[in-house]
């Protein structure tokens, strides 16, 4: 059974960017744990949220954000590409996978309600999970972003 920790924090990143990171903790057993760590901003050139993927910033896509009529979220990604030193390029769609995202309050069950897909146009379903969870709103200390959710590496590329 997984038990997995959400930590999702605003801050202003160092190129000054309003960012909100999400680490996603999964504990699989006792010893195994993984670890999933993303950084969104809002690009005003791109009219979207562009999500770095991992500590170091090396993949980004964009991301769609509607809110559905009965105030859910549904997120889809777009392009993805990557970035070490001067190279920069844009994978093709047959290499990557798509992702869509719904998430909802349940106001029966008082939880949040979240379902994840990735999909890739040649091979279908990738991977995914659902389930539901409960927020905690923790104080914002005067130190902000725990050390511990910071990318080790910022990209400024989009």
């Amino acid at each position: 059974m997984l038990f997995p920790t959400i930590e999702n924090y605003p801050y202003i990143d160092g190129l000054g960017r309003e960012t909100v990171t999400f680490v996603r903790t999964l504990r699989m057993s006792p010893r195994r744990i993984r670890r999933f760590d993303a950084t969104m901003i809002y690009s005003p050139e791109q009219g979207r949220i562009i999500d770095y993927l991992g500590t170091h910033q090396h993949l980004a896509t964009g991301l769609d954000l509607k809110v559905l009529t009965d105030g859910s979220l549904y997120l889809t990604s777009g392009t993805q590409r990557f970035y070490e030193g001067i190279f920069g390029f844009t994978f093709p769609a047959s290499l990557t996978g798509t992702a869509e995202l719904h998430e909802a309050y349940d106001e029966i069950r008082q939880v949040f309600t979240v379902r994840m897909q990735v999909r890739n146009p040649r091979f279908g379903f990738l991977f995914g999970y659902s389930g539901t969870f409960n927020c905690e709103f923790p104080s914002m200390t005067s130190t902000g972003l725990p050390d511990h959710l910071r990318p080790i590496r910022e990209e400024s590329r989009q």
